[in-house]
């Protein structure tokens, strides 16, 4: 989901969100035989946060303005008559102003995304070790060592 209101989640998110919507090309891993084609079964159902106080609908009005100002365009807020009829379930009596982002916003598989990285990893050579040992340094290229060790 892009609703945040720091422009460094939003930013990260909207990132998220093409990588997802690309993963099938990013992550695919080709052999000589076959190619192997990662589904993360990323969902674009959307996101819906309601308020019903002042102090949130001013929120939701700063964070929209936020996030349209950084490229979220699926976005929309609504009033209780809007809302009521997009969703004729919801009880709109308490509700000052909804913010919905109908596109970009959803969910995924993460196991399928976790290992659709692994095999594009090790495809390009990433040594994974697996030893049960707790990390203390990581090494750069350059020989420089960051960390503790």
């Amino acid at each position: 989901r892009q609703q945040f209101s720091a422009a460094e989640n939003i930013q990260m998110s909207l990132y998220g969100r093409d990588f997802l919507r690309d993963a099938a090309r990013l992550l695919s891993v080709h052999h000589p035989d076959h190619d192997d084609v990662v589904d993360v079964q990323f969902r674009e159902h959307g996101y819906l946060f309601l308020s019903s106080s002042l102090e949130g609908k001013r929120q939701l009005e700063q964070n929209h303005r936020l996030q349209k100002s950084l490229g979220c365009r699926d976005h929309v807020l609504l009033t209780p008559l809007q809302l009521k009829e997009r969703f004729p379930w919801l009880n709109v009596e308490d509700i000052l102003l909804g913010s919905y982002g109908a596109k970009g916003e959803g969910w995924f598989d993460p196991w399928a995304l976790i290992r659709g990285l692994r095999a594009k990893c090790l495809s390009l050579g990433v040594e994974i070790v697996d030893g049960g040992f707790p990390v203390s340094a990581v090494r750069n290229c350059d020989g420089g060592n960051n960390g503790n060790g």
